[in-house]
Order: C-alpha cells, then structure tokens, then sequence
C-alpha cells in the first residue's frame, strides 16, 4: 500500500459517515448484551417468585399441606404460651404472609404450646390495685373484673377469685388468666373516675386501660367482619358505650361497653 492510499484511508476513517457506522455498531451490541441479560434474569426468576402464605392460625398437619402445595419448607424455632390461642397452632411466621421469596425458602414459625402452662397466683390481697395488677403481670396473669364493696380502704384488694370462687395464693392457675379482685370504696368519701378512650385498641389492651381507669369491661361485641380466630384475636375496639369523656365522672367499678372490628374503614373513622 503506498503512501497515497493510506492518506485516503486515513481520511476516510476520519468521515462523519465512518463513525456513523461506528457508534451504530457499538450501539446494536450494547442493546443486544441487554436483551440478553435481561432474558436470562427473567428465565432464571420465572416460576420461582412465590407468595408467603398466612399460616398463622394452622396446625402442624395443616401447615405440612400449605407449605408443600407452595414448594416452601418450615422450620419451628419456638413455642410458647397463650391462653386465647388454640394449642399446637402457629402464633407467628417470618417472613410474614403476602412476602415474595424463592422457591424452597425456609418459614420460620412460633407455635403456641400444645400443653397448658400453670402459674402460681400471687397473694394480691391487702395491696392496693395499682399493685396488684402488677404482680399479677410478673406471673403471666391479669387483672379481670373488679368488685367494689363498702370499706375505708379505697381501691384496695381485699379478696381475690378465679371463675367464681375466692383463689389463695399459691395455687395454680393457667397461665394468663384473669384473676378478679374485690375492692373497698370508701361510701362516706365516694371516688369517682373518668372514661377513656379505647378507640383502636384490641380486646386485651382494653381491659388493661380500663382496669387502669377502676373500671371494667362490659358486652363486647364483634361485628360481621370477625370471620375467623385471627380475626378475633386482631379486631380493635371502633366503638364504646358510654363515649369517652372528662367532664362526666363515673362511679369507681362501672362498665364500658366496647364493639370491635378488623374493618379498616371503621377503624379510620
């Protein structure tokens, strides 16, 4: 090649028309290796993205058949004990329902214990309230219905019952039961407490408020969304007979009437 020809070469090389040609090329190869990969991550993904199901609630058997028909696996790292939760059922998973994993994933769950677990009742009698309900807390119990009766020590326990029937300290009851307290109310200086708001709170959590107000807890009573175990366990309180108030003084032991829900909308409002 003489020298006339390489500067034509050279020239050519140096063309708008050459390094159209250029960045076309380079152009159709970058979007051709991101086809590719994009290809690929879908093929590899596809039919392996699988939604977590709810097992809370199942039992052992049943939770075998879920997770099999969901090419999942399970493992039980836990157990404890709840009193309003149906033995050898699952209490919590993780990761939770409705989550996006891979296929044969590992759920971790906790199962409520198959086996009832007793405690001892603590003696709460001769404390005051205040008192009591936290030593009864500390033993895995809590405070159920509260009896007022004439005497000088407001608000003070003066017997303790479980179901029914006067309970001593040291016997064994299951845990998380409500153990209910007799109360004194002075009648010559008669005391007086306020309503609260119970607005979105569960059935338990209402209790404890109310006991915190010397109140109990009346009619509950859950509407048509309440379909299942789950449901009752979750459903909060979105309505409450009387209203909540601070300007209107009840009698220490009066009830609040309480409807629960696990609709969203009545919830919101």
């Amino acid at each position: 090649m003489d020298s006339q020809q390489l500067i034509e070469k050279v020239k050519y090389y140096a063309t708008q028309t050459f390094l159209k040609h250029v960045l076309l090329a380079f152009g159709i190869l970058f979007l051709m290796t991101t086809f590719v990969f994009i290809s690929l991550n879908i093929y590899t993904s596809h039919g392996n993205e699988i939604t977590v199901p709810d097992l809370n609630g199942l039992k052992l058997s049943e939770i075998e058949e879920v997770i099999d028909d969901n090419d999942l696996r399970f493992e039980i790292t836990d157990s404890v004990y709840y009193i309003d939760r149906v033995r050898g059922t699952v209490i919590e998973q993780n990761p939770p329902a409705n989550f996006k994993v891979k296929k044969d994933r590992t759920i971790f769950i906790t199962i409520n214990a198959t086996q009832t677990q007793m405690v001892r009742v603590p003696n709460v009698t001769n404390v005051s309230l205040v008192q009591a309900k936290s030593d009864l807390e500390t033993e895995g119990l809590f405070v159920g219905n509260l009896n007022y009766i004439p005497d000088i020590a407001t608000n003070y326990v003066l017997m303790q019952k479980f179901k029914g029937k006067e309970i001593e300290a040291g016997e064994l009851v299951p845990k998380g039961s409500a153990i209910d307290l007799t109360l004194g109310k002075d009648i010559e200086n008669e005391e007086s407490t306020y309503i609260p708001s119970l607005f979105g709170l569960k059935k338990k959590e209402a209790l404890a408020k109310g006991t915190d107000f010397y109140l109990n807890i009346g009619s509950v009573v859950y509407d048509r969304s309440i379909k299942t175990l789950t449901d009752t366990l979750n459903a909060k309180v979105w309505k409450q007979s009387p209203e909540a108030s601070r300007n209107v003084p009840v009698g220490l032991g009066s009830n609040i009437n309480i409807w629960l829900t696990v609709d969203k909308k009545k919830l919101t409002k």
